[in-house]
């Protein structure tokens, strides 16, 4: 009994590859939702699109299934990795020093893991299977173009200890677009929407690459995702008043505005407070995961260094959304020890709330400044679209 649980567990974490025993992994199911069927106008005739869209999908990663030209219908399938195409989360292994990102749709995953005395290794794989319908019909001068699509999402583990097999499971789940499958895991698969647009780019090709630029307001969602950034910002708010009202100083800005994509450094542009300080800097994550960029020990920051470019080390990577980055500067260091370089956001959060209650007891109230941010993170992307 205790290695079928096991195996169940397994296939709910969904596989991450790292040498070593995590502390702790987590699963994050993928975030908003998949896009749903759509008809598209191209202002262009039927004819026309027809082999355009034909001669796309034969160079595409699709195997035709059926062409009925008569009946402007298109059935093409395909089979392979399901990454680019259907979005199952994402796993996150950390320790106390490293943390290891792997998408809940990787084709292919290993990892290790120890239960009680025995050292095991997993193998998983997940595989797509998608089979979409494409329907062209005229409208007058302009051609309407309907696109749907069937997906089969399989995930295998394998599990061995010493070489030889210990248990196995396999799953599948199907869905269409706009839908959402579950596995009996907990795992949840949805269309990323580029199966349906690879038939919308086969005739329309107004695609742009995304390039940084500021980030439009952000309203926090304080009762479900975003929870931790408002515990967060309602934890600091007084010190953050502080800094504000007596002018303390404390600044702090990414550099390359508000909104960060893909790949591109986390620097920070950083001016310190009116007094010698030590500086807290914390990175809170989609993840759920804190990174602490400055630990704020052990080096005391003179007063009003101005425009400290701080090169954290951190690059934009999955998985994307709002993130908060907030800083404490502080008479004596914040924390003694130094916080793990990577921890749960409750964590850090339960250690914060104690820290700054113990500073701020006694009638000498010490000087602390805060400052936050938020970012908005997002992938490099190129869409398609077509002309309305």
């Amino acid at each position: 009994m205790r290695r079928i649980v096991l195996a169940l567990l397994l296939a709910a974490i969904a596989g991450c590859a790292t040498p070593e025993v995590p502390t702790e992994i987590r699963y994050l199911p993928p975030e908003g939702t998949s896009p749903p069927p759509a008809e598209i106008r191209i202002q262009q005739p039927e004819p026309l699109v027809w082999d355009q869209l034909l001669g796309g999908l034969e160079a595409s990663p699709f195997a035709l299934e059926r062409v009925d030209r008569d009946a402007g219908l298109i059935v093409a399938r395909y089979s392979g990795d399901p990454e680019p195409y259907v979005d199952c989360g994402w796993i996150m292994a950390f320790g106390p020093g490293d943390m290891v990102r792997t998408p809940g749709a990787s084709a292919e995953a290993a990892f290790g893991w120890r239960e009680q005395d025995e050292w095991l290794d997993v193998k998983r794989r997940v595989e797509l299977n998608g089979r979409m319908v494409a329907r062209l019909r005229p409208a007058g001068a302009a051609t309407l173009l309907a696109v749907d699509t069937t997906y089969v999402v399989t995930k295998a583990l394998e599990v061995e200890t010493a070489g030889a097999p210990m248990a196995g499971s396999q799953e599948s789940v199907s869905f269409t677009t706009g839908e959402r499958g579950r596995f009996t895991s907990g795992t949840v698969c949805r269309p990323t929407g580029e199966l349906e647009r690879l038939a919308a780019g086969a005739v329309a090709s107004a695609g742009a690459t995304r390039t940084t630029a500021d980030a439009p307001p952000v309203a926090l969602d304080c009762a479900a995702a975003d929870a931790a950034y408002c515990e967060a910002r309602d934890l600091i708010a007084r010190f953050e008043e502080a800094n504000r009202e007596q002018e303390l100083g404390l600044d702090l800005s990414p550099v390359g505005g508000a909104m960060l994509l893909e790949g591109a450094p986390l620097d920070l542009d950083i001016s310190f407070p009116s007094y010698d300080s030590f500086l807290h800097v914390a990175y809170i994550q989609r993840s759920g995961l804190v990174g602490h960029i400055l630990p704020g020990h052990g080096q005391v920051w003179p007063a009003r260094a101005a425009n400290y470019v701080e090169r954290t080390g951190y690059d934009i990577a999955p998985p994307y959304g709002v993130e908060m980055i907030l800083a404490l500067a502080t008479e004596e260091p914040l924390f003694a020890p130094p916080r793990p370089q990577f921890e749960p956001a409750e964590a850090f959060l339960e250690a914060l709330r104690q820290r700054l209650a113990e500073l701020t007891a006694n009638d000498a109230q010490p000087r602390i400044a805060a400052s936050h941010v938020l970012v908005t993170t997002a992938p490099r992307s190129t869409t398609a679209s077509a002309s309305n």
